[in-house]
């Protein structure tokens, strides 16, 4: 809730920092679905900061959170969803970050044959 607030009040940085601390307490109690969820919602407001070099570093995380909680295609469209910020800034990044977006669905499928 105080992520929100922070958002429509547009304090950004604090906004950001909320995310992460609920993103914590989330994976404390064992609730890593919502850990990742909110490790997305910190993706997004670095993002419209523009502060890209966090950008790979919490989609890697959120996306191992989705894994954990056993939702390998949110892992995945976060993976995506954060190569796509990073096309033209850092395409080396970019790449690396659909290549670990495909292995991980990849895998995914290969255990439910």
């Amino acid at each position: 809730k105080a992520a929100v607030a922070f958002k429509v009040g547009q304090s950004w940085e604090n906004a950001r920092v909320a995310h992460l601390k609920a993103a914590e307490a989330y994976a404390n109690s064992g609730s890593l679905y919502h850990a990742g969820k909110q490790l997305d919602q910190a993706m997004n407001i670095v993002r419209d900061q523009g502060l890209y070099g966090e950008v790979e570093d919490l989609a890697n995380r959120g996306g191992l959170l989705y894994r954990q909680a056993g939702s390998p295609e949110s892992a995945a469209q976060l993976l995506v969803r954060a190569a796509k910020i990073l096309e033209v800034r850092e395409p080396a990044t970019s790449v690396r970050l659909y290549l670990k977006a495909a292995d991980t669905v990849g895998t995914e499928d290969r255990t439910n044959e």
